[in-house]
């Protein structure tokens, strides 16, 4: 315990203090007020956020594989009605689940300082459910390609992963940068794939969804026309959601009948 204590002052010197320490470093004696200085301390705040972030992704992801052993192991020792085993896999199992949650309360804190502690805006990004998302059972691996691409595209940004958090349950990583507060959603596969980039080409054009769809119903079979559907519905949610995060306001039902291009994939 006293093991896992120091970790989390590690990660919350990271969080809280990362940045303002060190803008401190390159401006001594010097106000923090001017713009340049304000430039630096958002982007040392966010290259802190990166650090702890990627621990925090490795600790899910060992603690969440142990996770698995353990109920594996659980089962077999059920199985033997070995009493003492049973109890001490319990408590390792409640250890680790617990040392989860706080890495995600950990996280909670990166989100609530990106969107300065708006609640209104912890409400929008929130469907109700706990996010209790398995890194493992997602291709994490695709998540922190795109996050190190935003991140080497966009330095002074951040672009938290939102299966990271307890509390984030819409889209799948949540990128800020100088402008605004993002939400992405990816779509991975061969059709997905397809998809995206047919939509990227018709946004370009300027047609609505109407002209898109019966392309799309000309020319492709009745599964890829309800993914597009899907997908196209799903962006349009996105956008408004990110409208009302910035703006407090969102485009209206005739406006968002449109394709919106994605800028930032």
């Amino acid at each position: 315990m006293k093991k896992f204590k120091n970790i989390l002052k590690d990660l919350l010197i990271d969080i809280c203090e990362y940045g303002i320490t060190v803008t401190y470093l390159e401006f001594p004696n010097t106000s923090l007020g001017l713009e340049t200085h304000q430039k630096a301390l958002i982007k040392n705040c966010h290259t802190g956020f990166k650090k702890a972030q990627l621990f925090i992704v490795q600790e899910l992801l060992e603690n969440q594989n142990l996770i698995k052993r353990l109920n594996e192991e659980l089962k077999i020792s059920r199985s033997n009605r070995d009493k003492e085993r049973i109890n001490e896999l319990k408590n390792e199992l409640n250890k680790t689940e617990f040392e989860i949650k706080i890495y995600k309360k950990i996280a909670d804190s990166i989100a609530w300082q990106l969107f300065y502690a708006q609640s209104y805006v912890a409400r929008k990004l929130n469907t109700g459910e706990e996010n209790e998302s398995y890194l493992s059972d997602s291709n994490i691996q695709h998540v922190i390609k795109v996050v190190n691409k935003l991140h080497a595209n966009h330095p002074e940004s951040f672009a938290l992963i939102t299966d990271i958090t307890s509390f984030i349950s819409i889209g799948d990583i949540l990128f800020k940068n100088a402008a605004q507060l993002l939400l992405i959603e990816l779509k991975e596969g061969e059709t997905n794939i397809k998809i995206k980039n047919l939509i990227t080409d018709a946004a370009k054009s300027g047609i609505t969804i109407d002209e898109f769809f019966d392309e799309i119903n000309k020319t492709q079979n009745r599964n890829f026309s309800k993914q597009a559907q899907r997908m196209v519905n799903q962006g349009i949610r996105m956008k408004k959601l990110s409208q009302i995060i910035n703006k407090g306001v969102s485009v209206d039902n005739f406006q968002a009948y449109h394709l919106l291009s994605r800028k930032y994939l």
